[in-house]
């Protein structure tokens, strides 16, 4: 723009003004990275030899029962069990800190090598004119390879005080953001007796499920952190 005469510029055509974003500078802290896998090599073994966590039992772990209504399929999924959570791997951490020192981003990298998921299902799908039927209570399962789960949390300075967070006095830190996403390199779910059709839309039902247990997973961090310190998060 700066080498156009203000008769020749159009903006948005030839010439558009815009600000380079200032980059963000972090520093990391190899020190918490290296005491975060310490701390992780005790519920390490603590999962591998006792299959549970907070009184949770990991081997299998069992899943509420829930109804399907998706893409023209009816249907209910109960009795699930979940196998390979206790082969868990704390595969990669990374801590850093702003250029200011006022936050603290935590992301952690679980890796599983399979997770199978088996339980009971009945369905009905109506595709087009067609009736699909799982004829009654059937058998599912769900093969998981190279999952992983990678939780990020951010903790922030703050000097807010109310409802029993940020401490008593003075600044404090409270935990402002936390991600869940949990990803797999391959999965395969299969429904018997229901149809290859079918089959392939509940594939991507099971899908959605999965990636939407997010909230789930977000709750049940929080809940863990503020088991340990309640005033980090309001």
């Amino acid at each position: 723009c700066n080498e156009l005469t203000p008769e020749e510029i159009e903006e948005g055509k030839n010439c558009r003004n815009t600000t380079a974003p200032v980059p963000q500078i972090r520093y990391r802290d190899q020190v918490f990275e290296k005491l975060i896998r310490q701390i992780w090599s005790d519920y390490q073994r603590r999962i591998n030899f006792e299959k549970e966590l907070y009184g949770v039992s990991l081997e299998p772990l069992e899943v509420p029962a829930f109804e399907i209504d998706y893409s023209g399929v009816v249907g209910r999924v109960w009795d699930m069990k979940v196998h390979g959570l206790s082969k868990i791997q704390l595969s990669e951490v990374l801590v850093s800190r702003s250029e200011g020192l006022t936050d603290l981003e935590i992301k952690l990298t679980f890796s599983f090598d399979r997770i199978r998921v088996e339980g009971n299902y009945t369905a009905d799908a109506y595709i087009m004119w067609m009736h699909y039927t799982s004829n009654g209570t059937q058998r599912m399962e769900a093969v998981l390879d190279s999952a992983t789960f990678q939780p990020r949390i951010k903790l922030d300075t703050t000097n807010m005080n109310r409802f029993n967070c940020g401490g008593e006095e003075g600044p404090a830190v409270l935990l402002t953001e936390i991600e869940a996403p949990f990803e797999s390199s391959e999965m395969n779910i299969h429904f018997e007796e229901i149809g290859a059709a079918v089959n392939a839309i509940l594939n991507a039902a099971g899908r959605f499920i999965i990636s939407s247990q997010e909230k789930d997973a977000i709750q049940f961090l929080k809940g863990m952190i503020k088991k340990e310190i309640n005033s980090i998060i309001c």
